[in-house]
């Protein structure tokens, strides 16, 4: 196949604002370029272009770009702008620039060009994150181009986004379609050869990615994989252990589940497939250790952990709980003599000096001891005395020096000075035992302290669901068939509930009229389904309230996985006013 694309020359301002300060990348029909913002701060962005070769082409780009736009996750680029130039059939995507390499790249960098499991579960718990959003969408979204190559990572490893959703198309002038998906080899799940993708297209994607980063190849293509298959032989796919026997069981089932050749025989889930992969953490025989991230159905949007660089792989090494320290006992007054050492002799006289020096140095120790006792004793007598007097002042009560009387009592012993080492707390041991030698002090007249009334927080207005209620009329524009008409909407809703029911009504050449069922939120965000009727596929609108309550925004017809498809039906956007 010829190469249609020219990319663009750095310093050529696109749209009279965005200057090509470099090339990222491309491809036949398109690349990515870092530009600057002219009119913003000199602001850094990447900028997608691609060549249509027809309407199909350009209203797919342009659907799948505004889908982007309203997806926020901190593993995926943020989509700002899509605009396009008729006259050269190009049409853009400006979107979040993200300065570090591809995983693909990091890789290549390492000994024997893989990871350790530890630092691919790291990188991987991003990404892993962001797929399972983007298959919580209503219709759900799938990537199907995942990818060491589409995982921007930074040398750190903790920070990981996933790009390209796969909106260059690769042009066959053969093919009864315009727009073929593309398969990149060995991440290509068998369905996306034929048709039929859905969630667990992902899923494969995953599976092939995370095989790569392990083994350091990428896992046999899925058509090899079938065409071996279907002649009754073995499958081409190298076993994880295979290439690293090291591995725990549990991770090469996981990894070989994801990579079945039948979607049905893979994970239902993103959230199940990486409960799978932490389903039985054994860290300490591992690499390096690593804290396992926590899993939840669905999953939460990951936290990032901080790792160490990436750089070699280090060395097997032992973990080993330390252990706890003592605190510091002060040390004598007398200096410990050095040990000797057995190879090298004392002369006599220096051991007849030594012998000379410990005859004063007990004598000193001597009289410390006794100044220290004739000090403290008398001070052990007083307090034994106090307290006996204070047990025996009141007999067959139960009150202590500061008690309220009636109550028992129970002391609280308190040091006589501060230290600057952490103890455990005397009255809760983990053993449940008293604590070694305690060192209980009488306390002087404690003052009785009023139990405090806690301050209830206040509670938080709720915010309130928007209303939508009423009947609305505006226009509805089918972008894959340059149709603009009018439509209606008559929505009911009950006071302060969040859904919403009621009729949709489109004017000729269009047709879809029907009642629907939706949803609002309190973020001001509205979606509503219209069922399909005979050969019409069902809409799916999706949008927002407007503070004078007009709705807008985009619609699609959803394939039979559920998902928007334009091919199916329709697609495009609407915008109705109230009243």
């Amino acid at each position: 196949m010829h190469d249609l694309y020219i990319p663009l020359p750095a310093g050529q301002v696109v749209r009279e604002r965005y200057i090509v300060e470099g090339l990222l990348g491309r491809g036949g029909f398109g690349a990515v370029y870092v530009v600057r913002d002219l009119r913003v701060k000199q602001n850094l962005f990447a900028l997608k272009e691609v060549i249509y070769l027809g309407e199909r082409d350009r209203e797919r780009f342009i659907f799948e770009s505004e889908l982007l736009k309203r997806l926020e996750h901190p593993s995926l680029p943020r989509v700002y702008r899509v605009f396009e130039d008729e006259a050269r059939h190009r049409a853009y995507m400006l979107m979040d620039y993200i300065d570090a390499p591809n995983l693909d790249k990091l890789r290549q960098q390492q000994p024997q060009k893989r990871f350790s499991l530890p630092q691919v579960l790291t990188i991987m718990a991003p990404i892993m994150d962001a797929v399972s959003y983007l298959h919580s969408q209503n219709p759900p979204i799938i990537h199907r181009d995942i990818k060491p190559a589409n995982i921007i990572c930074s040398t750190a490893g903790d920070e990981a986004v996933l790009v390209d959703f796969g909106i260059a198309k690769e042009y066959e002038p053969n093919s009864t379609t315009t727009a073929v998906r593309y398969c990149s080899p060995g991440y290509g799940a068998p369905e996306q050869y034929s048709s039929g993708t859905n969630i667990c297209t992902d899923i494969y994607g995953l599976g092939a990615t995370i095989y790569t980063l392990l083994t350091g190849s990428a896992p046999s293509d899925a058509l090899s994989r079938i065409a071996r298959i279907s002649n009754g032989k073995d499958d081409s796919l190298e076993p994880l252990n295979a290439v690293t026997p090291a591995l725990p069981g549990y991770i090469i089932d996981a990894v070989t589940r994801a990579l079945a050749i039948k979607s049905a025989d893979r994970f239902a889930s993103v959230a199940e497939f990486w409960q799978a992969l932490n389903a039985h953490p054994m860290w300490h025989q591992l690499t390096a250790p690593v804290t396992p991230l926590p899993v939840s159905l669905p999953l939460p949007i990951a936290e990032k952990q901080p790792v160490r660089e990436i750089g070699p792989a280090p060395a097997r090494v032992e973990v080993s709980t330390p252990a706890l320290t003592p605190l510091p006992v002060p040390p004598p007054s007398t200096a410990s003599p050095a040990p000797a050492s057995p190879s090298v002799s004392t002369p006599a006289s220096t051991r007849s000096g030594r012998r000379r020096l410990v005859v004063p140095l007990v004598f000193l120790l001597f009289l410390v001891v006794a100044l220290v006792g004739i000090t403290i004793f008398p001070a052990i007598i007083r307090q034994s005395q106090a307290r006996s007097a204070v047990s025996t002042a009141q007999p067959g009560s139960t009150a202590s020096v500061g008690s309220i009387p009636g109550s028992q009592a129970t002391p609280t012993p308190v040091p006589a000075t501060a230290t600057p080492y952490a103890k455990a707390s005397p009255t809760s041991p983990a053993s449940g035992l008293p604590p070694a030698n305690p060192t209980t002090q009488p306390t002087s007249r404690p003052t009785v302290q009023p139990t405090p009334r806690p301050t209830l927080p206040p509670t938080a207005t709720p915010v309130p669901m928007p209303n939508v209620a009423g009947n609305y009329h505006g226009s509805i524009d089918d972008t894959t068939a340059n149709i603009i008409t009018g439509m209606t909407l008559s929505i009911q809703q009950q006071a302060g509930q969040g859904s919403i029911h009621g009729s949709f009504t489109v004017n000729p050449p269009l047709s879809g009229n029907g009642n629907f069922t939706g949803s609002v939120t309190t973020g001001k965000s509205i979606q509503f389904t219209v069922p399909g009727k005979q050969n019409s596929r069902p809409l799916y609108f999706w949008g927002s309230i407007q503070a004078d309550r007009s709705l807008n925004g985009n619609y699609c017809s959803l394939n039979a996985q559920n998902q928007c498809d334009p091919n199916a039906g329709a697609a495009g956007t609407w915008n109705v006013t109230y009243g």
